[in-house]
């Protein structure tokens, strides 16, 4: 009785022998039945050469497997880029010194860091304290450098005569199209001329080169036929020969500032505006022998002007009306300290009522 109540709670199934045979063939099935694979490893295995047979569920299938994983897993990295697409990452810093903070990273980039396209622009500005040994340094890198176009170093007030001399005699000679030494302690009348051997220099400023004389700016107006831009403001003894040789010798001039040089005469601008008619910016401030017999060749010659600066000079209302008449562009006019009167005033008012932006009367 209890043997019956116990099989009749375990309901029991009889099978025949054909039966029981297929049972067993299917459990010996689904113990070779392979695990489940992700999408990757069976694209895998079905794009594998039909020549070769891989077994799923195999070792071989399941190493496979875990690579292609692996390979989709990975992070694409910096390394991964090129070398020309580093130069044009780097290009996009904000100059000098965020360059010089990123090269030290790594050897590639220290190599990448010297390509010539990254160092067509070297400014040392709001850097005053720069040494000549880091400057040395860097003109040292010859190859970097051959592409150098402008060259800054404004303010740089712990460069000696000497480095300045060994810019033009590095790789960038050929390039150099900008030198900027205003403030710089290295600006002098013997390391200035030395930049007439770059043949296609077009832009020089010396502002506030006290030790940069006349002499020295004579050689540059000889050698440096290309000049399009020049500012000696506050250069020592300049004089109207000088003036007249950049007059004769650089007419394509975009722009001139020889603002206090007192001893420049109107004999010295009348050549200068016969010459140099492409003029664009022109500042005469505190050339105290500027009379309107300059104004008057301004007028006449200068029609591209767009910013004439006359503070403190010798000029009246007749000259200034001349120039606002004839000087159609002029965007820019600096009276300081002149005396003006009501007339100039009111013929500034009627003629460059459309493009005058600036009109300083203090």
């Amino acid at each position: 009785e209890d043997f019956f109540w116990s099989t009749m709670k375990r309901e029991v199934i009889i099978i025949d022998a054909h039966d029981e045979e297929e049972i067993r063939r299917k459990r010996r099935t689904s113990r070779k039945r392979p695990r489940a694979t992700s999408d990757i490893a069976s694209q895998l295995l079905a794009t594998e050469n039909s020549s070769v047979h891989v077994e799923a569920g195999s070792s071989v299938s399941k190493r496979l497997c875990r690579l292609e994983v692996q390979k989709t897993a990975e992070v694409p990295s910096i390394d991964d880029l090129s070398d020309d697409l580093l130069v044009q990452i780097f290009q996009h810093l904000g100059g000098l010194l965020e360059l010089m903070r990123v090269l030290p990273v790594c050897k590639r980039w220290l190599r990448v860091g010297g390509d010539p396209r990254l160092w067509s622009t070297l400014s040392f500005y709001n850097y005053e304290h720069v040494s000549d040994a880091a400057l040395r340094s860097i003109l040292a890198n010859g190859q970097a450098l051959r592409r150098l176009k402008s060259l800054s170093l404004a303010r740089c007030h712990r460069i000696s005569e000497e480095t300045v001399r060994l810019i033009p005699k590095s790789p960038c000679v050929n390039s150099l199209e900008s030198i900027d030494l205003s403030w710089c302690s290295g600006a002098s009348s013997r390391s200035v001329p030395i930049f007439s051997r770059c043949p296609g220099l077009k832009e020089v400023k010396l502002s506030y080169c006290w030790k940069v004389h006349g002499r020295a700016l004579r050689c540059l107006a000889l050698r440096c036929p290309r000049l399009e831009v020049l500012d000696i403001n506050c250069c020592t003894n300049v004089r109207d020969t000088h003036i007249i040789a950049f007059a004769e010798h650089c007419r394509n001039l975009r722009y001139l500032n020889i603002a206090n040089a007192r001893s420049v005469s109107d004999r010295a601008i009348c050549r200068l505006a016969e010459r140099c008619q492409n003029l664009e910016v022109l500042d005469l401030s505190w050339c105290s022998k500027i009379t309107d017999v300059s104004l008057n060749a301004i007028a006449a010659n200068l029609p591209k002007l767009r910013e004439l600066r006359l503070n403190e000079t010798q000029v009246s209302n007749l000259g200034l009306c001349q120039v606002v008449k004839s000087c159609k562009q002029l965007e820019e006019l600096h009276l300081a300290r002149c005396p003006i009167g009501v007339f100039a005033a009111a013929s500034i008012a009627i003629h460059c009522r459309t493009n005058l932006k600036i009109l300083n009367l203090a």
